[in-house]
């Protein structure tokens, strides 16, 4: 990849990561595209961050590129129930709903190693989305898979029998 003289040499590494992570959106070269890559914030955090709390606004899409973030929900007897694990080259599906629906955050995610990402603005999500038919097939397989997902673990939990669970998953 040639090097884009607005970004600094980490920045271009982590489009490099991004680009491996998300091959589809490698091919992407419209203008439009190019300046919501360049607008977007890369950044670094810690274990244990605590990268969006349960009634917080979202304000940006992150596009992971190393490291895990669990989501999660606290029960009313106070416990933790984790939802999912964002892993890079995934997408966060609570961002996507309270983005979609301009909605606040319905979980927490904290950051389960250090983490890299890439975060777009909500408004270059917007445009990411209208401009960039990548980008858009991209969050609409990641939300097929996660149904498909749902249903495949529902179906195994109606239908096969707990010893065959058991079995798989040993």
């Amino acid at each position: 990849m040639t090097q884009n003289p607005l970004l600094s040499k980490g920045q271009d590494a982590s489009i490099d990561r991004l680009y491996e992570l998300y091959p589809e959106l490698a091919d992407q070269t419209s203008d439009e595209w190019l300046s919501i890559v360049n607008r977007a914030k890369f950044i670094a955090m810690p274990t244990d961050t605590m990268l969006a709390t349960e009634g917080s606004e979202c304000t940006s899409f992150m596009l992971l590129l190393d490291g895990s973030v669990r989501v999660y929900q606290h029960t009313e007897d106070g416990r933790e129930a984790t939802l999912y694990r964002i892993a890079p080259g995934n997408v966060c599906l609570m961002t996507l709903n309270s983005l979609i629906h301009n909605k606040p955050f319905r979980a927490n995610a904290k950051s389960e190693s250090s983490v890299s990402m890439i975060l777009l603005s909500a408004e270059d999500f917007y445009k990411a989305l209208s401009v960039s038919d990548a980008f858009r097939m991209l969050i609409l397989t990641s939300l097929v898979d996660c149904v498909c997902d749902m249903v495949q673990s529902f179906y195994g939990a109606t239908f096969e029998t707990l010893d065959m669970r058991r079995a798989c998953l040993l």
